[in-house]
């Protein structure tokens, strides 16, 4: 029988420019073909049909949800072990085809507005510990950012949207673990508009928040890889696989950045 890992639940990114009316949820368990999803209603099942995404799809397209604790029973993953899944067909609105083929350590924008108290609770019936989101203080933050993002592309605004944006991200008035979501869409639209710096510090504010979240150190990494500072990003994959060892992203990105430093160290030696 197939091994299969479960990683917990995820969300599925909308397609860019569309505004998702609710959103989707679904287990998550690693296998050795790639990753396969299965839907998870407001009921807490799982009955779905499942379906087979590649790992760099499922990287690309699902957002990790560590706020939701479902976990299925342990024997669940047999009703589909030993049968060939088919692949996971998504919702009209996600991006699929040539959209979909994404760079195996590539990291989405979460496009989704803040689920409602309702539907999440029915979520986490059995979730000890209710999560509490003030959804007006997410709200304030997403828009003091986007009026900061719009201009900082004006050359006579561009320091004071900078400002703007650290005063923002140092924020920790209101702030609690439940909004790291919202520094983690920051930090993404930060480092696709080369804003690393800023991009870095919503990372270690996440980790501030929540020392145990791997994703945390992971895009952190993914942070300083871009801006050229791989063995800060080393650093930071090493930290990621201390809280959670084995985690296969983090390992095959570590491993991605350490030959290329060793060629790069070959190509210097000649």
């Amino acid at each position: 029988m197939p091994d299969y890992k479960y990683k917990g639940v995820y969300s599925l990114k909308p397609k860019p420019g569309s505004i998702a009316l609710k959103k989707q949820y679904y287990c998550a368990w690693l296998c050795a073909d790639g990753v396969v999803v299965q839907n998870l209603d407001l009921k807490r099942s799982s009955a779905s049909e499942p379906g087979l995404v590649s790992k760099p799809y499922f990287m690309a397209y699902f957002i990790p949800e560590p706020q939701i604790r479902y976990v299925p029973d342990k024997d669940e993953h047999k009703s589909f072990a030993g049968k060939r899944i088919s692949d996971f067909v998504p919702p009209a609105e996600t991006p699929v085809g040539d959209e979909a083929q994404a760079k195996p350590d590539d990291t989405i924008v979460n496009l989704d507005a803040p689920i409602s108290d309702s539907d999440l609770n029915a979520i986490m019936e059995e979730y000890k510990g209710e999560l509490k989101v003030d959804d007006k203080l997410v709200e304030s933050l997403r828009t003091r950012f986007s009026n900061a993002m719009k201009s900082i592309n004006d050359p006579r605004k561009r320091q004071s949207a900078m400002g703007s944006l650290q005063m923002l991200i140092d924020s920790d008035e209101g702030i609690q673990p439940a909004h790291k979501h919202v520094f983690n869409d920051f930090g993404i639209t930060l480092r696709k508009s080369k804003l690393f710096s800023l991009s870095l510090r919503c990372y270690t504010k996440i980790i501030t928040l929540s020392p145990g979240d791997e994703n945390a150190y992971f895009n952190a990494a993914r942070v300083l890889y871009d801006s050229g500072k791989l063995s800060e990003a080393e650093k930071y994959l090493n930290e990621a696989l201390r809280v959670q060892p084995g985690f296969a992203y983090a390992l095959d990105f570590l491993n991605f950045i350490q030959n290329k430093s060793a060629m790069k160290a070959i190509g210097r030696s000649r």
